[in-house]
């Protein structure tokens, strides 16, 4: 019972999150493409799917209302296999928590280059108008 909690949670949250970067897919490559007129902006793209699966994933499934279910069962005098519950939570948190902190990485990188990109573009605006 309780592995289906872990496992078909994130599916559906996945498949949500699919739903929603095909909706937004094409609207969000235009609207990039079109402020960012180069070949930099595929990928921002793939950065905002990526961001999108993560959040969508990680605020999709509630972890914390699993721990509260497994608490009331206990109560119930329920017989678990707690170092399997345990590890399987440990692992699912450590797979979010990996990919949140790399998304958050990615985010920095992201402004960084999105601020790098607006220097060229200065910089070689004014070459163009000193020439």
């Amino acid at each position: 019972m309780f592995p289906a909690l872990l496992i078909v949670p994130p599916i559906v949250a996945a498949i949500i999150s699919f739903c929603v970067v095909k909706v937004f897919e094409k609207p969000i490559a235009a609207i990039l493409s079109r402020i960012i007129k180069d070949e930099v902006s595929r990928f921002f793209i793939k950065y905002v799917k990526l961001a999108t699966y993560l959040v969508g994933i990680s605020r999709g499934i509630r972890i914390f209302q699993l721990y509260e279910d497994m608490r009331k069962l206990n109560a119930d005098n329920q017989d678990f296999d707690w170092i399997d519950i345990l590890w399987m939570s440990g692992i699912y948190g450590t797979i979010i928590g990996t990919l949140q902190a790399i998304v958050h990485i990615y985010l920095w990188l992201f402004l960084l280059l999105s601020l790098l990109y607006i220097m060229v573009k200065v910089l070689e605006s004014l070459e163009a108008k000193l020439k």
